[in-house]
């Protein structure tokens, strides 16, 4: 299968042994809280502990504590929230206390809507749930969170979960032809690129219909062009 289209992801650096010892601890006390919420012991909290430093090590200590107790009131859940659900409800509370703005979130330039991704999965027969494309090829255009921060201040998984889960698809199913990720870069006239282009949001068969069309030299666009 041909997934060489998706371009994959520069992520942010991030050293763990430059932060302080003291949010370090702070950390990790907001983790243990948290699972001991959901019954998780330590081995859970050893083995989501760097994600989580990584994801609040630059976050007001107060600010993250208060969160995660408000948080915790509100939660019924019976499975444990992940990490990104968390983070968006700490986000929230930064931006309700007037200490971040929207527009403050980091984005990395990719998304073509401030934290979206846009993603086209390219399926050889659509999958039931799209019933109306049953057993015929079919392409699926939606958004999945950006890796960047303010794609992390939105529920829900993000870019690199999804594509992991579609990578291992692509290699046990054989039913997706490829994929597309949209990314930074510029059409040919210089403008910005966002969003996917056509051919990545199409299939490859509708798409050599378009192309022919467009060909000044098809017969069936003289004929239509002079009706």
């Amino acid at each position: 299968m041909d997934v060489s289209k998706y371009e994959r992801l520069d992520h942010n650096k991030f050293d763990p042994d430059k932060v302080d010892y003291r949010i370090k601890k702070m950390v990790e006390d907001v983790v243990r809280s948290y699972g001991a919420n959901w019954q998780k012991k330590d081995d859970w909290v050893e083995s989501v502990f760097q994600a989580w430093l990584r994801a609040f090590h630059d976050v007001d200590p107060r600010a993250l504590q208060q969160a995660l107790y408000n948080f915790l009131l509100t939660r019924t859940d019976k499975f444990i929230p992940n990490l990104a659900v968390f983070r968006a409800e700490v986000f929230k509370y930064l931006q309700r206390d007037g200490q971040l703005k929207r527009g403050e979130l980091k984005s990395c330039g990719k998304c073509f809507v401030r934290g979206l991704r846009e993603v086209a999965i390219h399926f050889e027969i659509a999958p039931e749930r799209f019933f109306f494309n049953k057993g015929q090829p079919f392409v699926h255009v939606f958004t999945v969170n950006c890796d960047c921060e303010a794609g992390g201040s939105r529920p829900g998984d993000r870019l690199s979960t999804f594509v992991a889960r579609i990578q291992e698809e692509v290699d046990t199913t054989h039913n997706i032809r490829y994929f597309f990720v949209n990314h930074e870069g510029f059409y040919d006239d210089g403008k910005p690129r966002k969003r996917l282009k056509m051919q990545d949001r199409i299939l490859a068969e509708d798409y050599a219909m378009v192309k022919a069309v467009k060909n000044p030299n098809n017969p069936w666009k003289k004929i239509s062009d002079a009706l």
